[in-house]
């Protein structure tokens, strides 16, 4: 085990918790135990990092007791040995842990389980697709949204995360979207709407138009627009990001975009967690990137950036300099 660091950093403290995960194993001893609390003890960089394993640990937890969660965690074979060696390795940790549901409602199953009771809903790395009369709508990871789909209109309300609309081909149905009291409006339009956590949105719009009101503050979007909108605020972005749309094909298309935030985007397609060290956190990244193969991305970063990927735990992902 690592040598105990004045001054850790959270980097080298989160490598450290991994690896104690690994020491500590099924059966630990009480000398490890004994350890492993000296190293907890020492600093509140390391009590944040044990913390970050532990909500890791709870994540596929409660994996056990979710169907749908164990779609997409089992989905692959080697998915499967990866969750029972995972929970294998926590099982002596059921003592020395905060209490799950706290954690759980830190962690992004805590997120969709709050979508169940929506019209429709996807997990942790799922994307569906609906036929609508206006036209097909996608919805991505962790979404919800419930709606109101006829002839002559599709009404339907954001409740998170993020959609695609295409009705480029609709003729007779008007779209409504509503995200918070904001409404879009459109006859035929191909737009993709993100909330987020903090409370704004963004809507990035490709063809078509859409009228877009909030509280007093009325726009019309133009083809190749985007723009963000909190408290009923509209402000205009720049350009429209790839990714807006990308993510319907199943890719991460990305410009110029700093290592930390693509990996904070990796990381809504995954139940496990990727974490960035900061003296790579800003290289800048061009590429396009698999969603539903976490792993395979990761690894395609290797190749495109001066950076190391490594797995300490089964979902524990390490990005650090070469």
């Amino acid at each position: 085990m690592s040598q105990i660091s004045d001054h850790p950093s959270y980097d080298q403290a989160l490598e450290q918790a991994a690896e104690w995960a690994i020491e500590l194993g099924e059966n630990p001893s009480q000398s490890h135990l004994s350890q492993w609390q000296t190293w907890l003890n020492h600093s509140q960089i390391n009590q944040q990092a044990w913390l970050k394993i532990q909500q890791v640990q709870t994540r596929f937890q409660s994996v056990q007791t979710s169907n749908a969660a164990k779609e997409v965690l089992t989905g692959t074979p080697q998915r499967q040995i990866q969750r029972r060696e995972f929970l294998q390795r926590f099982a002596a940790f059921g003592g020395i842990t905060l209490g799950a549901s706290w954690l759980t409602s830190q962690t992004k199953v805590g997120s969709w389980v709050g979508n169940l009771s929506a019209d429709a809903h996807t997990n942790i790395g799922q994307r569906q697709k609906l036929t609508t009369f206006a036209g097909a709508l996608w919805l991505n990871t962790t979404s919800a949204l419930n709606l109101s789909d006829t002839e002559q209109h599709l009404q339907y309300e954001l409740l998170s995360g993020e959609i695609a609309l295409n009705s480029m081909n609709n003729q007779r149905t008007s779209q409504y979207l509503s995200i918070d009291g904001v409404q879009i409006i459109s006859q035929q339009a191909y737009y993709a709407a993100r909330r987020f956590a903090n409370g704004h949105f963004q809507l990035s719009l490709i063809e078509g138009e859409a009228r877009i009101t909030a509280g007093q503050q009325s726009i019309t979007l133009q083809p190749r627009q985007a723009v963000t909108i909190k408290d009923f605020k509209v402000d205009s972005m720049p350009t429209i990001s790839p990714h807006a749309f990308s993510w319907t094909q199943g890719r991460l298309e990305v410009i110029d975009m700093p290592l930390s935030t693509l990996a904070a985007e990796l990381n809504r397609y995954t139940l496990g967690h990727i974490h960035v060290d900061k003296a790579v956190q800003p290289i800048s990244i061009v590429g396009a990137f698999p969603i539903d193969d976490i792993n395979s991305a990761t690894q395609l970063l290797s190749e495109v950036a001066p950076i190391k990927v490594s797995h300490p735990l089964p979902y524990l992902t390490l990005i650090q300099a070469v």
